[in-house]
């Protein structure tokens, strides 16, 4: 039987279903991943908003000596609007040490139907926002091949309600 998304409406205090979306993201990195093997990613996104796209760096975030990792993948995102023909001098810039003489071409593209929701806690703020994916991989070696992902984005008071929307 396919995934179903579990109804949350226990756990948090009211979803509130949000339009779709469909995006074209487009993933940059050396020939040899240099990114990918620091945990790091470099995209171009169109969809989210009107415009050329967006590009996104993302970084692992720093750990505390306390903390174990547990089940999320924390990332801080660094972003600049644009289109994908010219990685934007900000992001080459930051990046100079890992790529060096390297060139950030592009490995992959990924075409997102995504269906989303925003989490509001119990006094009816909005906190998080889960984000179900169903993604396929266009061109390629894996052209076709189809998966799903959720995503949940921490707002305000969101780590209040995460460990009881990941049980769910």
């Amino acid at each position: 039987m396919a995934f179903q998304l579990p109804d949350l409406r226990g756990v948090v205090g009211k979803t509130v279903r949000q339009p779709g979306q469909e995006l074209r993201t487009a993933y940059f990195d050396t020939s040899d991943f240099r990114l990918w093997q620091r945990g790091m990613s470099l995209r171009h996104r169109m969809g989210e908003s009107s415009g050329a796209g967006i590009w996104t760096l993302k970084v692992p975030a720093p750990r505390s000596p306390s903390d174990d990792g547990g089940p999320t993948l924390d990332r801080t995102e660094l972003s600049w609007p644009g289109g994908r023909d010219a990685v934007p001098v900000e992001a080459t810039d930051l990046l100079r040490g890992i790529v060096r003489r390297g060139i950030l071409e592009q490995v992959t593209e990924l075409v997102t139907s995504r269906l989303r929701f925003v989490l509001h806690d119990a006094e009816g703020r909005s906190c998080a926002e889960l984000d179900d994916d169903t993604v396929t991989v266009v061109g390629g070696r894996r052209h076709g091949l189809r998966f799903r992902q959720l995503e949940v984005e921490l707002g305000d008071g969101g780590t209040a309600i995460l460990d009881a929307v990941l049980r769910e």
